[in-house]
């Protein structure tokens, strides 16, 4: 296979290895490269595209992620399915954060009613009269594929999960304009426009069975196997500055974690 065969223009606000996984996601998907056929070396890729041994491993992690390619003895990887499984979420760092938030939306509706106590027992939140929010579908952008923009891939209709957002005071006042699709992390206007700067993020996921109001939303049904995430964003000085808190049917999501080992000196 040549890299003229599947190689696209490189599209300068996407970082490269992204733009390698969509190319060799659409290959597999176009049925260029086919269940049980080699993908090109990490050698060949290297030289196809004139980018370092580091940023191919990461374009064939995501495709692994995918649940597409598989890897054999040594380095070699086979292409294992055709079919895309569902969105996976790899939040490894801030910078893989603000890119799930770019290539993600949310069409939020600002929500009447303040925090119930309930809710403030269930999210650990002792002051939820600060708290103003919105919820809304989780959808992938409908632009191309989800890895780099531009991958010609048919595109999922069915919304990724169902999203509810808390914003501090006196930061909420974004929640007025949250009338259709934004950005699914609020966190990056918030910091650039009161001068913020986040701390750390925290994540909390567990199982549940999706509850009929959800679940109608996400056409599924009630009761069905999900996946609840909540995403915990703190500024520095000011503690707690946004929350996230999703529902994904079990069968549109998948959660992926990387640990690095130390090796003792």
């Amino acid at each position: 296979m040549s890299s003229d065969d599947w190689q696209s223009p490189w599209n300068e606000n996407i970082p490269r290895y992204r733009q390698i996984a969509a190319a060799l996601i659409s290959a597999i998907e176009s049925g260029q490269l086919r269940v049980g056929d080699e993908l090109p070396s990490e050698n060949e890729l290297c030289e196809m595209y004139g980018v370092s041994r580091t940023t191919v491993r990461e374009a064939f992690r995501l495709v692994e992620l995918e649940g597409l390619v598989s890897r054999q003895r040594g380095a070699v990887r086979k292409v294992i399915a055709a079919e895309l499984r569902g969105y996976t979420l790899s939040l490894g760092s801030e910078e893989e954060t603000r890119q799930y938030a770019v290539e993600n939306i949310v069409d939020y509706r600002p929500n009447k009613r303040g925090m119930s106590a309930k809710t403030a027992t269930e999210l650990d939140i002792s002051d939820p009269e600060m708290y103003r929010s919105a919820s809304g579908l989780h959808w992938e952008r409908a632009t191309g594929g989800r890895l780099a923009g531009f991958a010609p891939r048919q595109v999922q209709r069915r919304p990724i999960a169902f999203t509810t957002v808390y914003i501090r005071h006196p930061y909420s006042e974004i929640v007025d304009s949250l009338h259709g699709p934004s950005s699914i992390a609020l966190f990056a206007p918030i910091c650039a426009s009161y001068g913020l700067a986040l701390s750390h993020i925290d994540q909390t996921s567990s199982a549940i069975l999706i509850p009929p109001a959800i679940a109608r939303r996400l056409g599924c049904e009630p009761g069905e196997p999900g996946l609840r995430v909540i995403h915990r964003f703190y500024a520095e000085k000011i503690g707690l500055l946004e929350l996230t808190d999703e529902v994904y049917p079990a069968d549109r999501f998948s959660l992926f974690h990387r640990f690095n080992v130390v090796s003792p000196s």
